[in-house]
């Protein structure tokens, strides 16, 4: 968590909503701040309810 409040400055975003934004848009980003497990957790348990 602390990474992707450092990132928000680093990258310059205004907002939380813009920094989530781009972890969405960005896996290295995500890997840096330690979020990539979180996502594809998430992923593959959406898997099966589409």
């Amino acid at each position: 968590m602390w990474r992707a409040f450092i990132a928000s400055f680093v990258f310059q975003h205004r907002s939380v909503a813009s920094l989530i934004r781009e972890l969405k848009r960005n896996s290295q980003l995500r890997e840096l701040c330690g979020f990539h497990l979180i996502f594809r957790a998430h992923k593959k348990a959406s898997i099966g309810f589409n």
